[in-house]
C-alpha cells in the first residue's frame, strides 16, 4: 500500500510539473534536472537512515499516564443527569 501511494504522488508530481503551466505556474522540466531530482530524493533515504542510528542522549520520555477508570457509578450517575436534564428539558 505504501508503494502505490507514493506511486502515485510521484506519477501526480511529474503531471504538475510537465503539464501544470500557468495552473500551477511550472515549466518542464529538462532531463538533467530531473535527474538531479531524483537523486536529491534518493539521498533522503540513506541520510534518513544516517539520522536514526544516531543514539539519542536525551532522558527518555516518562509514559503517558493510564487512561481514567470508568466505574459503574460514574455511567449510573451520567445517565441519572441525561434523565433529569431531559425531565427539566421537557417542563
Amino acid at each position: 500500500m505504501f508503494l502505490l501511494i507514493i506511486s502515485i504522488t510521484v506519477i501526480c508530481q511529474v503531471i504538475i510539473v510537465e503539464f501544470g503551466g500557468e495552473i500551477f505556474r511550472t515549466t518542464k522540466l529538462s532531463w538533467d534536472q530531473w535527474l538531479i531530482c531524483v537523486a536529491i530524493g534518493f539521498l533522503s533515504l540513506p541520510f534518513g537512515l544516517i539520522l536514526r542510528l544516531i543514539p539519542d542522549c536525551r532522558k527518555p520520555k516518562p509514559p503517558p499516564p493510564p487512561p481514567p477508570v470508568v466505574t459503574r457509578e460514574k455511567v449510573s450517575f451520567f445517565f441519572f443527569l441525561i434523565f433529569i436534564l431531559n425531565l427539566v428539558s421537557l417542563n
